[in-house]
């Protein structure tokens, strides 16, 4: 079959390596599309095109963007949609995903939705079921259909589908009007609490838990017969990984003793904690004063993360001559094979890990090592403050504790160098609920795999145009007039924009139509120069004094 992968950037591939590898070895044809083409850290474009250099059948192209006249109404519900989202009493403890949400809303959204009155659940309630409405009417761009209609997929796949915004409900709803099934795979541990809102329901949802199932559930109304429980597929090969260097070999690398344990910190992105370096200072201090045989001779090494901060930690290097070293010293997205070997050393080398909110927890917990939170009042938003946070505390009976004070946690550290501090079945329990819910020998990839197929062979109805839709788009219309959604732009720039996008759509589906004849025929070559003509002539025709 023809799998067509919509992701919203390279960003999020690295999640999905083992199951478009797993797709590929089955003969099926990937055809990956990126709506932005920037790579955060480097590095994930290459993960396709080695795909597509080993597997003939495995192709990239660039997603379409929403550029029609109902982008900005879109844009209004959904946002407001999801600041709506985070009005909600489970995010009163987390100002800094409200406070997220609200700058991202247009700023006619923010002073409706910031009334007093919507302060109450019904009021609120009803101005959501309103704005769902309205959204469920704005009509999806041809274009989103005629770049599916041109892969001719078999299913949709779209990766992380929650976000503020929503910009991949389009490519949904193209594709259900189309009459392709539609599958949707849940990004990371943190998508479901603390992103934005799911505004189109996908024919399946690939979730990794039963604690995942049931945010789809309560917090996005995902019906559970489309909910797909498969375990964290990224995860898989951790099961299976070896060290790349001797204990010895990785000391002298990061340039700390072989002689003695280490303690690694793994560094958080940041969201809600400010510089985390000075509160690891503070935290290294505590441990080599604490009195503690072990902690008192104990090096730490510090991994921050490749979203994070990286000059906090310049400093930090053999902080007065003590055994302390920040490797890779700006942080480092784990995508090339060094890279990856690197981070999986510094954990398997390591006597414990600690930190604050980070699923580098999950990979450590694999690995085997002994897991502990880091209390400090700068944390406290980044901890008790995210619903995600919680995974930790509870799931299958809790993969750590959150001290009440530094004593304690150094008590707790001071144990696990000692014995692993009673880790494993703690670990054994946290990963048969989280991450490998049928069994921890039984690994993720192949279910997921599974699903998009199992997908394929069912299409879905085609959607029903009711009057209500058709009534609601009209009354969008006028909507859209008295609140002046669309940018605001003299009489003779919007002419030339309506000329323009005439002169577009005509060029569009004169290139799409060939692009069809070639792919039928396995000119594949020829498609993708027919979608390089057709991206230089959109890229001519957005700018107005061209």
């Amino acid at each position: 079959m023809r799998v067509l992968l919509v992701a919203r950037g390279p960003a999020y591939l690295p999640n999905f390596r083992p199951v478009l590898r797993a797709l590929a070895e089955r003969g099926h044809e990937v055809v990956v599309a990126f709506e932005t083409q920037q790579e955060r850290a480097g590095g994930q474009l290459a993960l396709v095109d080695d795909l597509a250099a080993a597997h003939p059948g495995v192709a990239r192209r660039r997603a379409p963007l929403r550029r029609d006249r109902w982008r900005l109404t879109a844009n209004h519900l959904r946002r407001g949609l999801d600041y709506l989202r985070y009005l909600e009493p489970m995010y009163r403890t987390s100002p800094q995903f409200r406070a997220r949400a609200r700058s991202r809303a247009p700023e006619s959204a923010r002073l409706l939705l910031g009334a007093r009155l919507l302060r109450r659940p019904r009021a609120r309630a009803l101005v959501k079921r309103l704005y769902r409405h309205l959204e469920a009417a704005v009509p999806v761009p041809r274009r989103f259909e005629r770049f599916v209609q041109n892969v001719i997929p078999d299913v949709l796949v779209v990766t992380p589908l929650i976000s503020l915004g929503g910009s991949q409900t389009d490519f949904l709803r193209a594709a259900r009007r189309l009459r392709i099934p539609t599958v949707a795979w849940v990004y990371s541990w943190d998508n479901l609490t603390s992103k934005g809102g799911i505004h189109e329901v996908p024919d399946r949802l690939v979730v990794w838990n039963d604690a995942q199932r049931r945010e789809a559930l309560e917090l996005h109304g995902v019906p559970l017969e489309r909910v797909v429980v498969t375990g964290a597929q990224a995860w898989d090969h951790w099961f299976d990984w070896a060290p790349s260097t001797t204990r010895e070999e990785f000391a002298a690398r990061v340039g700390l003793p072989a002689d003695r344990p280490f303690v690694l910190y793994l560094g958080s992105s940041g969201g809600g904690l400010g510089l985390e370096a000075p509160a690891v200072e503070r935290w290294i201090a505590a441990m080599h004063r604490s009195g503690l045989p072990r902690l008192s001779s104990a090096s730490v090494l510090v991994r921050p993360h490749p979203y994070g901060a990286s000059g906090q930690w310049e400093k930090l290097d053999r902080t007065n001559g003590e055994p302390v070293s920040v490797f890779p010293r700006a942080g480092e997205q784990p995508t090339s094979e060094r890279a990856r070997a690197d981070f999986f050393d510094s954990i398997y080398h390591s006597a414990a890990v600690a930190g604050v909110n980070t699923s580098a927890f999950i990979e450590s917990a694999i690995v085997g090592r002994p897991v502990l939170s880091v209390p400090s009042p700068e944390f406290e938003i980044a901890q008790t403050g995210t619903a995600h946070f919680t995974y930790f505390l509870q799931e299958g009976g809790g993969l750590l504790s959150l001290p009440g004070s530094m004593d304690e946690h150094l008590r707790e550290l001071d144990a696990a160098l000692a014995s692993g501090g009673g880790f494993e079945e703690t670990r054994r329990r946290f990963l048969e609920a989280f991450v490998r819910p049928h069994g921890l020998d039984q690994p993720a990839t192949p279910r997921v795999v599974a699903t998009v197929e199992g997908a394929a062979a069912e299409p879905p109805p085609r959607p029903p145009t009711t009057l209500v839709r058709m009534l609601t788009r009209l009354a969008l219309e006028a909507l859209l007039r008295v609140l002046a959604f669309e940018e605001p732009m003299d009489k003779r720039r919007r002419r030339m924009r309506r000329k323009t996008e005439k002169a577009l759509e005509y060029l569009e589906k004169r290139a799409d139509r060939g692009a069809s004849r070639l792919a039928r025929r396995g000119r594949r070559h020829g498609q993708a120069a027919i979608s390089a003509a057709s991206r230089r002539v959109r890229a001519v025709g957005a700018s107005p004094s061209r």
